[in-house]
């Protein structure tokens, strides 16, 4: 019990020191400054591991290493994965600043793909933006902002550090990230049940851009879908909303280029003919196969390692589950101030 309170007062510290002091530091200092900041904390993270430090990442990669074909170890995998997710936290937390939209404008030039989404877009159904824990999945909308693309973003916020530390310092930080959402100017759409559908179904009927999450952990519906010779849990929203509406559906992914540049990579559109179980599953296997195709190439970019809980089915397949851990459905953020739904 003892240790128990020990462990929590150290990572409520941890979390408010990330979201508090390290946010005002990486701000003042600058985006280029900040990365490489990022690059040296996430060596220290990286080391705190061997002493039980993410020991559920460590235990993914350690199971599916043997099906991804890659020669990076799995501490190899584990030190970039690290690094990644920094990188995205502070990226995303000094865009707020004058300097980190400069630098989303300078960093963030090259895109593959991009006729993809225009042509998506030229259909006059709206267009839903599929991406997923991957990357630095969150800087593709002020990088697409700087490229005249304005997306609104569908955002699952959960209080993700109920379980480790003190309730007061989950609602303190899930506010201090409302604030950040607010203070990057875009648009952004906080979940509700059936609210957030209807609000995308008529964003899409005005012809616009929808950004939504196809590796999501807290949606109502999932479907079972082939991953990484398993089977995975993916939610089926993103699908449904499709079918409903006929917008097309164009995955999203963003790549690092060397310390400081990122590429954005567009699919071709995928149509879903219907909300049909069979259509929506048919799409969400599609979804799967496309993130498969990254995660074989570049594991590390894939934040949803720690998340991940593995099953073993009748069959001797992997069951790769990634619905919310119990700790982090507990309440959620709809708006600047922190009132729970």
């Amino acid at each position: 019990m003892i240790l128990k309170t020990i462990l929590k007062i150290l990572r409520t510290f941890a979390v408010g020191y990330f979201q508090f002091p390290h946010v005002w530091m990486i701000r003042a200092i600058g985006p280029r400054a900040a990365i490489l900041l990022s690059r040296l904390m996430s060596w220290f993270h990286w080391l705190a591991t061997f002493v039980g430090a993410e020991k559920r990442t460590r235990r993914a990669l350690t199971e599916v290493k043997s099906k991804l074909d890659l020669p990076e170890s799995v501490n190899t995998i584990m030190r970039r994965h690290l690094a990644n997710k920094l990188q995205n936290h502070t990226e995303w937390n000094v865009y707020s600043t004058a300097r980190g939209r400069k630098f989303v404008k300078d960093s963030y030039r090259e895109i593959e793909g991009q006729q993809y989404l225009d042509d998506a877009i030229a259909e006059g159904r709206g267009v839903i933006l599929l991406l997923f824990h991957y990357g630095l999945a969150r800087m593709s909308f002020p990088a697409l902002d700087a490229h005249g693309y304005e997306v609104m973003q569908h955002v699952f916020r959960g209080a993700t550090y109920a379980g480790s530390t003190y309730d007061w310092m989950a609602t303190a930080a899930m506010n201090q990230l409302a604030r950040a959402d607010q203070a990057s100017g875009l648009k952004i759409l906080y979940h509700r049940p059936i609210q957030a559908f209807i609000t995308l179904s008529r964003s899409l009927r005005r012809g616009e851009i929808v950004g939504m999450n196809a590796d999501g952990m807290m949606g109502e519906d999932f479907v079972e879908v082939p991953f990484l010779e398993g089977t995975m849990r993916l939610p089926a929203g993103s699908a449904q909303l499709a079918g409903r509406s006929g917008a097309p559906v164009v995955p999203l992914f963003v790549e690092s280029v060397g310390m400081f540049g990122h590429r954005l990579i567009f699919h071709p559109p995928c149509h879903v003919a219907d909300s049909s179980p069979e259509a929506v599953q048919a799409a969400t296997s599609q979804f799967a196969e496309i993130l498969e195709q990254y995660v074989r190439r570049t594991p590390w970019d894939w934040w949803t390692w720690r998340r991940l809980q593995l099953e073993e089915s009748a069959d001797g397949k992997t069951i790769f589950d990634i619905k919310a851990l119990s700790a982090e459905k507990k309440r959620y953020v709809q708006s600047l101030g922190g009132q729970p739904a």
